[in-house]
């Protein structure tokens, strides 16, 4: 597998210095750059792309929380908050940060995040690997039947059936939602938040594997970071700046990329005719 891509941001040069000093001693990390602010940070993010950053949280021109949220939920590297100050641990749990390092710590302590980071990397590129593979088996099945097969939309080609109930929670206490219980699917960087009737809840995936596994006359995506229900579609309306907002029946407003309105607008007019 490929190194781990990593982003330093701090506004302390000697903080810096020693995390990249740290990062040196193992060989399946590389450091691609560094920030020692808030704006370049957010720069060196939509730049570089990396697959982790460790991120201070206190800058002078703004905190790490603000950097991150001028990124797409779906383009969120992995995080591990670096910071001399405890009282945002909740609130790094709330962007689902891979780890909160208190300083000062120690090496062990360190490295124990730069595994985590790196187990969480492992697994999303495992999983890319995957798709990959089964999509490129399904091809090859799909040429030795029937070489115009191709031409069909991959979800119409499956043959597997599409997922009736959701296992939510650890391994020793799961439970299982219904599928029809669901309202709308959003990207939470590695993992996706899905919502139902009177709850939301957290699971590993990215959210093009959930797409591919829900019956396509139920759920649409709209952009590249939600899924909708089309059964709680209560409108569609156009914002000032001429973008499509979708309003379900709970009152929650979410865009439209525009190249989807018209496959929505052609499903929803399907769906109540």
């Amino acid at each position: 597998m490929s190194r781990i891509r990593v982003l330093v941001v701090d506004d302390e040069a000697a903080a810096r210095k020693g995390l990249k000093t740290l990062l040196a001693h193992d060989q399946e990390v590389e450091v691609i750059g560094e920030s020692a602010s808030g704006k370049e940070a957010c720069e060196a993010l939509q730049e570089l792309k990396p697959d982790v950053v460790f991120l201070d949280i206190q800058m002078p021109d703004m905190d790490g929380f603000e950097v991150l949220a001028t990124l797409a939920s779906d383009e969120l590297p992995f995080v591990v908050f670096v910071t001399a100050y405890d009282e945002y641990s909740l609130k790094a749990f709330d962007v689902h940060a891979v780890d909160y390092l208190l300083k000062p710590f120690s090496d062990e302590r360190f490295f124990k995040a730069v595994s985590r980071a790196k187990e969480q990397c492992r697994q999303v590129e495992a999983e890319a690997f995957r798709e990959k593979l089964q999509t490129l088996l399904l091809h090859l099945q799909e040429d030795r039947d029937n070489p115009k097969v191709l031409e069909m939309d991959t979800k119409a080609a499956r043959s597997e059936p599409c997922l009736s109930r959701l296992a939510v929670g650890p391994r020793d206490n799961l439970q299982f939602v219904d599928v029809a219980k669901v309202r709308w699917i959003e990207a939470a960087g590695y993992r996706v938040q899905v919502h139902c009737d009177r709850s939301s809840f957290i699971m590993r995936g990215n959210i093009g594997s959930f797409e591919k596994q829900l019956n396509p006359n139920d759920f649409f995506r709209i952009s590249r970071s939600a899924i909708v229900r089309l059964a709680h579609v209560r409108g569609l309306r156009t914002s000032f700046h001429d973008q499509s907002i979708v309003v379900l029946s709970d009152g929650t407003e979410l865009n439209v990329s525009r190249g989807r309105r018209p496959a929505l607008i052609s499903l929803l007019e399907r769906t109540r005719s």
